[in-house]
């Protein structure tokens, strides 16, 4: 009998506990789901509006997606994350690319000015601090000079006389002050692959981010075959026809285009992979790329403002 209790006891606990799990499973699976379902929606929809060749249904693609995807500067993790996050507001202008890239690779920067939406990115590779950030002719030099020293040590074989004229006479095939390429500043990791979605506005645009999610949604899209049956038209069966024909009709709203054989580019220009600040966040490295040229631009704080200084190109594909 005694024993016939607590085996009552024990059940009905047991059956408490798995109702409350399954509660909160259900709860907290109710979110994911509705995102899924809105994305199986969203990419539904922009199939729909390819083959009906509707803009319409394609703006309103881009309109759930602005909705669905909101800014979150307000769930930054630390200080200086969210620093990080006002370095790229200052930096990032799709509308001036002329002033962050070099014309000298002959780029189009006004590629995205009559498109009704922009792009930008959902992820930041990177964010880091160094202890200084070298700008001035004075500390780079010094800069120069430590790195060298610090080569010697662990290379005690080597003329450091050498290694520092070396140093001198490699820099001016860059821009002043371009060198040293900022991936070299010592620095530690603070974050990385974050989730970067910056409250940026921009007259008569409306912004969406490519998050992960929307990325393998676009990418799935772009490469889907034609659907041709007439054997005269074999030229839309061929890699990459259909490809661009898709291409095109995403750019009545923003620009996609192919950066090489096996990947697109879906963002408005320029794109940051990495933010380097100084301790006492008074200065900072963009390091971003546009089309095939990497960049890295200097910006100082200035009465609590960030401004761009300096843009220099560092690498090229």
């Amino acid at each position: 009998m005694v024993f016939s209790r607590i085996e009552n006891v024990v059940m009905n606990n047991l059956s408490s506990i798995c109702r409350a799990f399954l509660l909160m499973a259900f709860i907290m699976a109710v979110p994911f789901s509705s995102c899924w379902a809105q994305r199986e929606g969203q990419k539904e929809l922009l199939d729909r509006a390819y083959w009906e060749k509707s803009v319409e249904k394609l703006q309103q693609f881009f309109e759930n997606w602005a909705d669905e995807i909101p800014q979150n500067e307000t769930e930054v993790a630390n200080d200086t994350i969210a620093e990080a996050y006002s370095v790229f507001k200052a930096f990032y202008r799709p509308m001036q690319l002329e002033l962050l890239t070099d014309s000298v690779y002959g780029e189009d920067t006004t590629l995205f000015m009559n498109k009704p939406f922009y792009i930008v990115q959902g992820t930041l590779w990177e964010v880091r601090v160094a202890d200084e950030i070298p700008y001035t002719r004075a500390e780079r030099d010094s800069f120069l000079v430590t790195r060298a020293r610090e080569y010697k040590l662990e290379h005690p074989w080597i003329d450091l006389e050498e290694v520092i004229r070396d140093t001198f006479e490699y820099r001016p095939r860059f821009e002043y002050p371009s060198f040293p390429p900022f991936e070299y500043v010592p620095s530690r990791r603070v974050d990385s692959a974050i989730r970067f979605c910056p409250n940026v506005h921009f007259e008569g645009k409306k912004v969406v981010y490519l998050t992960p999610e929307y990325r393998v949604l676009l990418d799935k899209f772009m490469e889907k075959p034609g659907n041709s049956r007439d054997p005269n038209k074999l030229r839309e069966l061929m890699p990459g026809y259909e490809s661009g024909i898709r291409s095109d009709f995403l750019s009545w709203m923003a620009l996609a285009r192919r950066h090489n054989m096996k990947s697109w580019d879906y963002q408005t220009g320029p794109c940051v992979y990495g933010i380097i600040l100084d301790s006492q966040f008074q200065r900072a490295v963009v390091l971003y790329y546009y089309r095939f040229v990497g960049y890295q631009a200097t910006l100082l704080k200035e009465q609590g403002e960030w401004r761009v200084a300096k843009v220099v190109s560092t690498w090229i594909e």
